[in-house]
């Protein structure tokens, strides 16, 4: 394992401050499986990767996300072997009670869902009106209430993506792209009034149908980190800014590494991430404030990484060569004890790690 600007130790000690780096074998991680997202199934399984459970009857079309009580799951899924069919699905945690929040219908184009952090909501990005201008809506876990949150015409105003709530609930960060004025972020109300833009600079651009949000907030609500985009908008890095929208800070730039996805840990101390230098993709981690840059894989291609409930452990996903598809595997955040739980036969992607209940 390769360390950038600072040693591993730095990280190991962060870890340890949480309670040392034994490998967490408990709880319950969600993935991906399937060769290709037409016949892709979400599966459910033990920590140390026994007692998997295939949950049947829809097919999976993006990551899983956990409920903040860890009580469900809910993923984009398509109703058959046709992907132009996606809604949102919902289930428990044991892998039982699947339900369908959302109508699987012509183009609905619906993205990563995000939870409210009561999980009494899901948010998630969908087609308005079938004509291509993403809105946010909001749905309830038992598919009632299904509510938009912004309505665009591209013509008129561009489109909305990526919803992400504040701790306390109140506030909702977005991506909003606009023919006048670029991609930016934007700030309204749970009730999605008082919209306004966040003077956050050089928001990375959305690309095809949202996976994981562009933005996340601080553990306390006064920062966002958001995915950002270089010059030309072509390789994003990561930044901060306050929540007022002041105080604009890079902490890696898309020069050096392009951000593809990013995660921060339960205590908000860490963010780990996924990275790409122009030849290979793995997974890295760094203090919050941008220090201790460590690159915590050194493969081909690895990435898509997900914090363990205790902070102390990484699901993550790494591609095999010889079979020439992915499989899901965990690591300390020191870079030690790497498990691999589903081999490259099985495969396996976008690890999602069940909150402690």
């Amino acid at each position: 394992m390769r360390t950038l600007a600072v040693a591993v130790v730095a990280i190991s000690a962060a870890a340890s401050a949480a309670g040392g780096t034994a490998a967490s074998s408990s709880g319950t991680i969600a993935f991906v499986r399937g060769s290709d997202r037409f016949h892709a199934r979400v599966v459910l399984m033990n920590a140390d990767g026994s007692g998997r459970r295939v949950i049947r009857g829809t097919y999976a079309f993006g990551y899983p996300v956990w409920a903040p009580d860890g009580s469900r799951l809910a993923f984009s899924a398509s109703a058959d072997t046709n992907q132009d069919r996606t809604g949102i699905d919902v289930v428990g945690r044991d892998g039982t009670g699947l339900r369908r929040l959302t109508p699987h219908a012509w183009f609905e184009d619906c993205s990563w869902p995000t939870w409210t952090p009561d999980s009494h909501t899901v948010g998630f990005t969908r087609n308005d009106s079938c004509v291509g201008d993403l809105s946010i809506y909001t749905v309830h876990p038992d598919g009632t209430g299904l509510h938009p949150l912004t309505s665009h015409s591209r013509a008129r105003s561009g489109i909305a993506l990526d919803p992400a709530w504040s701790p306390d609930g109140r506030t909702v960060v977005y991506t909003e792209s606009r023919a006048c004025c670029g991609v930016n972020l934007a700030l309204m109300r749970a009730d999605g009034r008082a919209k306004r833009h966040l003077a956050a600079a050089d928001v990375a651009r959305p690309g095809g149908t949202p996976t994981r949000p562009t933005a996340q907030w601080s553990r306390d609500g006064s920062r966002i980190y958001y995915r950002d985009g270089t010059v030309g908008g072509n390789r994003g890095g990561l930044s901060v800014v306050e929540s007022d929208g002041t105080n604009v800070r890079r902490l890696v730039s898309g020069s050096t590494l392009r951000v593809l996805d990013f995660a921060l840990s339960p205590d908000g101390t860490m963010i780990a991430f996924t990275g790409g230098d122009g030849k290979n993709q793995n997974v890295y981690v760094m203090r919050a404030d941008g220090s201790g840059l460590s690159e915590l894989t050194n493969e081909t291609r690895a990435g898509e990484p997900a914090w363990s409930p205790d902070g102390r452990r990484l699901a993550f996903t790494s591609f095999d060569a010889a079979s020439e598809t992915t499989h899901i595997a965990t690591i300390d955040a020191d870079g030690s004890n790497r498990v691999d739980l589903v081999d490259a036969t099985t495969g396996g992607s976008a690890p999602a790690w069940a909150p402690e209940r």
